[in-house]
């Protein structure tokens, strides 16, 4: 089990600080699993990401300029990357998805299923705080049949499970000292 945590080393200031920013930003996209992402230039790259492995599924919360997620039809065959991801809006402003069943718009407080056998793009103007759950295929499917069905489809805010999730979600980012593997993996 692990925490990961990063975050952006700020706006560059130099060629030593450039090239400092363009690695961790390499290693950031790397880390997405087949997102491609871009940020708003109007505003200094400045992301944060925290990471905590439950076992057989992934929490994790990020904040800051990326204002676009991208996940292209190449690489949801190339990649083998075989898991949904739910995205929590946790920011003030709507974000906006394109998915298989069209165009979404998702609340803050909201949230959407990802498949990444899918394409899809999330938009998210003046950049994006949101928290992700992410959950393998196989998982999703046994407790949730028709996933592949509703993936791309938008989960109210109002939604009570929703927000005992997100509390839930804050709850175990938030506990530093939450580490121990059989308690994280039931968790998850």
């Amino acid at each position: 089990m692990e925490r990961l945590v990063f975050s952006s080393p700020g706006s560059a200031r130099g060629l030593a600080e450039a090239r400092r920013l363009s690695r961790w930003w390499d290693e950031y996209r790397a880390a997405l699993g087949g997102i491609e992402v871009s940020a708003d230039e109007r505003m200094p790259l400045a992301t944060s990401v925290e990471y905590l492995d439950l076992g057989a599924v992934g929490l994790g919360r990020s904040a800051g300029s990326i204002n676009r997620f991208n996940r292209r039809g190449s690489k949801t065959v190339a990649d083998g990357d075989d898991r949904f991801n739910l995205v929590i809006n946790r920011g003030r402003a709507h974000t906006q998805a394109a998915t298989r069943l069209g165009q979404a718009v998702i609340a803050p407080g909201s949230a959407i299923l990802f498949d990444f056998a899918e394409q899809s793009d999330h938009v998210c103007p003046g950049g994006h705080k949101v928290t992700v759950l992410f959950m393998p295929r196989r998982l999703l499917r046994q407790m949730v049949p028709n996933a592949v069905d509703i993936a791309g489809r938008v989960v109210p805010a109002s939604n009570e499970a929703l927000r005992l999730l997100a509390y839930c979600a804050d709850g175990l980012l938030d506990d530093e000292n939450l580490s121990h593997p059989a308690v994280l993996a039931r968790a998850g």
